[in-house]
């Protein structure tokens, strides 16, 4: 598995949240922002990791050529004159953007795009970007591939994944670090690390170290942040070892710090649908560990018996055989028709595989062997494991370590555990027979034989609890109900890929749910635009933004992406959520809806010293914006770079206060939320929080505000307190610190103090714009997954242009999706917005008009709906600029 490329340090325990459009991403200057629309400054300064480090791993210079981290935030939030959808990490780093429907975020091209918003990004001037790697999607677009180097060495999961069409760069995720190495050289010979992978490797997987190999190591950049793997941070060199079988297989990887010697992680390839990937064998047993025991080539002893089948060859004696071989090759088809791929490595790489296989290891003998794997050069399947999901669940191991290269660890493990489940599900539903049971459908595994030590099926992707056996259970939700916390099986890849697998149902199967077809397409684009190192927040993220750039291809509308929208909120990849063990708890900023539109009353990210009133400055204080230099060499924020700190050691300090610096108006449905945390928590000290009503006495919060107090959390978690009974008071807040005469260590964090009102109008619509030929297009417009004020619904659509069209309309009837009319096919931009039957106007969408218009179609491996495949071709042939295509099978 080529593992030397992917993602992002996102700060230690923080967890990314997206920036309000119209709140601030932070303040500049020492007053906070107090405004109406909240539209303020971003940081000036360089972002860097939220964990604890010393000076010297930050450099605080952006990259050559780009913005500062704060102005290049503010221009992707508006690039292109949109209201581009913006993701910030607690470290103040961009992790994703998205151009708004129908616009781009630059028409200058991806490699500009990287250079201008390196820093924004998350790098500094100790990092570089390699030359991309590229893949083209089909309708055209392109994926652009950057790796993040430091020193002159790849920085392990640090990639950008730039999405455009030609020079117009629609969207971009990312994993960076943002530490600068502590070290480029290697003091741990290359020989020593790769014994030290052998034992490692030996020891997690019980294989006899003799007959393991250790592959040349490479040397890299590692830091566990970027994983969500255990370990202090710090961007260390450290040696990537594969480790294989004495005869080829892939077996495992292996990281060994280059400075110390010790093994940092190992993960094990050699994963099933249950647990590992598997093959065949005639049910003679051998020991699956060593490649050679199972090799299929036209040259191996296996592939010289007779039973072989190969292509284009008779029928096999051996039904199993012949089952893989119409699987696979369907697979192969399916891949090549729905996304142009020739077989799993995209350049017609020998398809092989092996079925009927046994385990024998030493005295113990598995027959049969209940489970199926891809070894990174071929597929095992043991016997009865040759089934329509399952196959195509191991095919889709292969085409990820192609594409994305997932970590198999952590997160980004469990990503792609589920990709493959997701894909395999959609296979088997295009391969359906008569013999399938429809309640059946999003059941992995659902045709094998359960046993004593075989639950059937292996996963639910419609119920993921509710496997029959509990210890194969996943949770629905993320950090929900059987949610892996653990170290054991590559940190629960096989667990918490439940999480995904309850997303992909409800996008297919809620309402307004995509197709088969256009499921397909969604996590085939996400599978190429995921930093090999993420986790679900930056799933989220790229499931958002590659559903927003299919609007208008393949028959996606925005109401699909509200689908998508749903899907995410009902699993908590990004939004409330507690995830267990940590007392972090992710809020929204409307309880009502998170799509509800928001006027900013007083926002503060502590971004800047001097902003709040502190009593005492030696228990409260700025990181690092306050410290002397050398102090506390770290930074530790929810957002930016910089929070509010307080902390104690004993009885002293009890009683320092920080205090905000002005009263505010509270405004109607009124909300305060601040993100808050504690690095080392106390049995004896509190912060405790007060307020001051119409310049009256300090006082608990009253009841009617919902705080029950403060909990010591294991990393950034929500705050969100109800003020609309305070409707039109003033209100002050202030922070004090209550240390108990027996207090140990006590240190805690707030951060992004946020006061707002919830508005009471409709949030803007979703939709999107082209030109067909000489003929604008506006359409797929819909307030699904919007925000309507209670009691109210829809009316009409008011629409306005930067320059006229004759004949355009000005309102839409509620009903409408869109219109066309006759145009100049001059770029424009279409502004929409939502009018209640009360007459509130709402937020506005604009839309970008150009001549880039969307594909609409291709072929697929999934049967079109009766008739399109006739109005399929004639979109095409009406797209067509010059001469028509020869017609001969349809295709372009």
């Amino acid at each position: 598995m080529a593992l030397l490329a992917a993602g992002v340090a996102l700060a230690g325990v923080a967890v990314a949240s997206a920036v309000p459009d119209d709140a601030p991403v932070a303040t500049l200057s020492p007053a906070p922002v107090a405004s109406s629309t909240g539209d303020g400054p971003a940081s000036e300064a360089t972002s860097t990791s939220g964990s604890s480090t010393t000076a010297d791993q930050r450099s605080q210079t952006p990259p050559n050529g780009s913005t500062s981290i704060g102005a290049g935030i503010r221009e992707l939030r508006t690039a292109g004159n949109g209201k581009n959808s913006v993701l910030v990490s607690p470290a103040g780093t961009v992790t994703a953007a998205t151009a708004e429907a129908g616009k781009v975020l630059t028409t200058a091209g991806a490699d500009a795009f990287t250079t201008r918003y390196a820093a924004a990004f998350g790098l500094t001037a100790a990092h570089s970007l390699s030359k991309p790697q590229t893949t083209t999607l089909p309708g055209g677009d392109t994926i652009s591939r950057y790796q993040q180097t430091a020193g002159g060495l790849p920085v392990l999961g640090g990639q950008i994944v730039v999405t455009s069409h030609g020079k117009r760069v629609q969207s971009a995720i990312a994993e960076t670090s943002s530490l600068s190495p502590v070290a480029t050289k290697a003091a741990v010979p290359a020989a020593t690390a790769a014994a030290t992978a052998v034992a490692s490797t030996a020891e997690k997987v019980g294989l006899d170290a003799t007959t393991l190999r250790a592959g040349t190591p490479e040397l890299a950049l590692y830091d566990p942040a970027v994983l969500g793997a255990p370990g202090a941070a710090g961007l260390r060199p450290t040696w990537q070892v594969g480790v294989r079988d004495r005869d080829g297989g892939d077996v495992a990887t292996v990281l060994v710090d280059a400075l110390d010697g010790q093994t940092r992680l190992t993960m094990s390839e050699r994963q099933s649908a249950r647990n590992r990937v598997i093959c065949d064998l005639a049910n003679t047993a051998v020991n699956v560990d060593v490649a050679a025991n199972y090799a299929c080539t036209t040259t191996s002893p296996l592939g010289l018996q007779s039973t072989t089948r190969k292509e284009g060859g008779v029928a096999s004696t051996v039904a199993e055989v012949n089952k893989a071989y119409d699987l696979l090759g369907a697979i192969h088809s399916f891949y090549q028709d729905s996304f142009g791929v020739d077989s799993f490595d995209g350049r017609g790489a020998q398809i092989r595989a092996t079925v009927r296989a046994c385990y024998k290891y030493l005295v113990r003998q598995y027959c049969p062997y209940e489970n199926a794997f891809w070894d990174g050069s071929q597929f095992v399947f043991g016997t009865g494991f040759v089934v329509d999901d399952v196959t195509a669940h191991e095919y889709t191991h292969a085409i990820t370590e192609y594409s994305s290269h997932l970590y198999y660890a952590y997160q980004a493990g469990a990503i792609n555990e589920a990709l493959s489940d997701i894909m395999g599900e959609l296979f088997d539903q295009q391969y359906a027979t008569a013999q399938d049971d429809p309640a059946k459908a999003w059941w992995l595994g659902e045709d094998l034989t359960a046993s004593s030590t075989l639950p059937v099926p292996l996963r639910r992707m419609d119920d993921p609890t509710a496997i029959p056996d509990v210890g194969y259970r996943q949770p629905a939700t993320l950090g929900g109900q059987y949610w892996y916390n653990g170290d054991d099986d590559n940190g629960g890849v096989h667990i918490n890929s439940g999480v995904a697998n309850k997303a992909a149902y409800l996008i297919a199967t809620g309402t307004n749910g995509l197709t088969n077809r256009q499921s397909a397409q969604l996590w085939w684009r996400v599978m190429h635009v995921l930093p090999s190192g993420a986790d679900y927040t930056v799933l989220a993220a790229a499931l958002r933004s590659s559903c927003t750039q299919l609007i208008g291809k393949f028959g996606i509308t925005p109401a699909n992406c509200g689908a998508v929208d749903a899907a995410i909120a009902q699993t908590n990849m990004a939004g409330a959520q507690t995830l267990a063990g940590t007392g972090v708890t992710h809020l929204p900023l409307c309880p009502s809806s998170a799509t509800q539109p928001i006027d900013t009353a007083y926002f503060d990210g502590f971004e800047s010293a001097g902003g709040w009133l502190l009593s005492n400055t030696n228990y409260w204080e700025y990181i690092p914006a306050g410290l002397p230099a050398g102090y506390a060499p770290y930074q530790y924020a929810a957002s930016g770079t910089s929070s509010l700190n307080t902390w104690a050691s004993g009885p002293t300090g009890n009683g320092a206060t920080a205090t905000m610096p002005v009263a505010v108006t509270v405004p109607a449905n009124a909300y305060l939320r601040f993100a808050q945390s504690t690095l080392s928590r106390s049995t004896g000290a509190a912060t405790v929080l007060e307020v001051s009503i119409n310049n009256g006495a300090w006082q608990a919060p009253p009841a009617a505000l919902g705080y029950t107090g403060l909990t010591q959390t294991r990393g950034y978690s929500d705050i969100r307190l109800n003020l609309t009974s305070l409707a039109g008071k003033t209100v002050k807040f202030r922070f004090r610190l209550s240390s108990a005469s027996n207090a140990d260590y006590y240190d805690w964090y707030v951060d992004d103090f946020h006061i707002y009102g919830c508005a009471n109008r409709p949030s803007a619509p979703k939709g999107y714009a082209y030109y067909e030929g000489t003929t604008a297009v506006v359409g797929g417009l819909s307030m699904a997954g919007g925000f309507l004020p209670a009691g109210t619904t829809l009316d009409h659509y008011e629409v306005a242009y930067s320059s006229g069209m004759r004949g355009a309309p000005t309102v839409l009837a509620s009903s409408a999706s869109g219109f066309s009319v006759a145009a100049d096919g001059r770029t424009r931009t279409v502004k929409v917005r939502a009018v209640t039957t009360t007459g509130v106007a709402g937020d506005w969408l604009v839309l970008l008009l150009t001549q880039s218009a969307p594909t609409a179609c291709q072929r697929s491996a999934y049967p079109p709906a009766t008739g399109t495949t006739e109005a399929c071709l004639r979109d095409t042939l009406s797209r067509w600029r010059g001469a028509p295509p020869t017609l001969g099978d349809g295709t372009r």
